[in-house]
């Protein structure tokens, strides 16, 4: 299958920082290079959705070692903005002949997701993959997103491009859940519900990451 990932991973991290009145100090400087198992989150994804073409889309230059001959990184100095700008950024690098698959850089993706969303060779809708309810094993209770998928060819690469550049310039939100909510007729979603999460804060970190981890590396000793 013919399809161009895009991992976004271009916030500047303000959530992400030492708070010394609380007694913590992040594992890494940014939330996608935080170890999970002898892997990060970022390189790991890396690792599962491979041999497909990939872009990292990150915040400056603090990827650099870490992703090195692993994935092409697109660059940008100073936050980008909302997550839909971000996307929107990504349009240029567009093959019509290619399927844009977004995954968000901070997720842990189980193997099963990952097969999911590459299952499907030829998608006729644009399609998110999330969680409206609780996660199942980590308890965390928060709605996410974890990818998006447009379909290949010129007539849906330009629908979304301009839905991309419209939701962003008219600022009508920041998340793409509120541009799910928006555009959802024109989106399909698929329900996640195994242990695939993120991590966005400090006090997230500290509550679900032991358990999310633990997760991880049992899904991952599957495959060995």
């Amino acid at each position: 299958m013919n399809r161009q990932i895009f991992i976004m991973a271009q916030g500047a991290g303000s959530r992400w920082e030492i708070d010394k009145h609380n007694n913590w100090y992040p594992p890494a400087d940014y939330k996608q290079l935080v170890p999970i198992g002898d892997e990060t989150i970022i390189t790991r994804t890396i690792r599962q959705f491979t041999p497909n073409e990939m872009a990292v889309i990150a915040h400056g230059d603090v990827f650099y070692p870490v992703i090195l001959n692993k994935a092409y990184i697109m660059t940008f100095q100073g936050d980008v903005g909302t997550i839909i700008r971000g996307l929107w950024m990504t349009n240029e690098f567009w093959r019509e002949d290619q399927q844009i698959v977004f995954l968000l850089g901070d997720v842990v993706f189980s193997n099963d997701l990952v097969e999911q969303i590459l299952s499907k060779e030829h998608y006729t809708t644009a399609t998110i993959f999330g969680r409206t309810g609780s996660n199942p094993v980590t308890r965390k209770r928060a709605k996410e997103i974890f990818a998006l998928v447009i379909p290949s060819g010129a007539e849906s690469h330009n629908f979304w491009r301009q839905e991309f550049r419209s939701f962003w310039v008219n600022h009508f939100g920041e998340k793409l859940w509120d541009f799910y909510s928006i555009n959802y007729p024109e989106l399909d979603f698929v329900e996640i519900n195994d242990y695939s999460d993120d991590v966005d804060s400090p006090q997230e970190y500290q509550q679900f990451y032991p358990r999310l981890q633990e997760a991880t590396v049992n899904d991952d000793a599957k495959l060995r």
